[in-house]
C-alpha cells in the first residue's frame, strides 16, 4: 500500500541504477507540500526506499543508498487532529449501552474512558496493576497483536503511568475481579 500510494507513481518510473538522491528528496518535499503529509508519514516512506536500496546493495545492484540521508521536510501546514470529547448525552447514551453488554467487554470500555488509556494498554492490565484500596490503576505494558498471536510490549510512550480512579470505576473493577480469573482483566 505504501509503495502503491505515493512512492511509485512518483518515482517508479525510474530504474533502481539510475535513482538520484535529488529524485528522493523531491519525493519527500511532494509529500510535504502536494500531498501535505504528516512528517512521520514522510519519515516512513523514506525507511521504505531506503530498505529497498540497502537489499539492492546486498545484492550487488548498487553502489550506494541514495535515500540515506535524505532532509524530513517539517510539514507545518498539517493541521493537528482535534480530539472529539464525548457531550453529556453522548456519555449517557455510551453507559447504557454498555449496561447491555457482557464482560470482559464492558470493564475494558469503562477503564478506557475514565483513564483514558489506550486499547491494548487496557488487554494489558493484570489484576496486580489496580491497587483497590488507594483507587489507583497503573499502566504499564501494552498488549500489540503478532503474527503468532499476541505479546506485551513497552508502553507507546515507554512509560508507565498512574490514574486515580474513581470510585464508580474501581466499583466496577472489583465486581468483576470477584467474578474473574485472578492473574488477568
Amino acid at each position: 500500500y505504501q509503495l502503491n500510494k505515493n512512492i511509485l507513481p512518483e518515482i517508479g518510473h525510474y530504474k533502481i541504477n539510475a535513482l538520484k538522491k535529488l529524485h528522493i528528496q523531491d519525493l519527500a518535499n511532494k509529500e510535504c507540500e502536494e500531498y501535505n503529509l504528516a512528517s512521520k508519514t514522510i519519515k516512513n516512506d523514506i525507511k521504505l526506499i531506503s530498505a529497498i536500496l540497502e537489499k539492492g546493495i546486498e545484492w550487488e545492484l548498487l553502489q550506494s543508498n541514495v535515500a540515506h540521508k535524505v532532509a524530513i521536510p517539517n510539514n507545518k501546514n498539517k493541521p493537528k487532529k482535534e480530539q472529539e470529547i464525548y457531550n453529556n448525552e453522548e456519555i449517557k447514551l455510551l453507559f447504557d449501552a454498555l449496561d447491555k453488554e457482557e464482560n470482559p467487554f464492558k470493564t475494558m470500555v469503562y477503564v478506557s474512558f475514565y483513564t483514558g488509556a489506550r486499547r491494548g494498554e487496557v488487554l494489558a492490565l493484570r489484576w496486580k496493576d489496580i491497587d483497590f484500596e488507594n483507587n489507583i490503576i497503573k499502566i504499564q505494558q501494552n498488549k500489540v497483536r503478532t503474527v503468532n498471536g499476541t505479546t506485551f510490549k513497552d508502553t507507546k510512550n515507554k512509560r508507565s503511568r498512574e490514574f486515580v480512579a474513581p470510585e464508580v470505576l474501581m466499583k466496577r473493577l472489583k465486581e468483576f475481579y470477584n467474578n474473574q480469573d485472578k492473574e488477568e482483566l
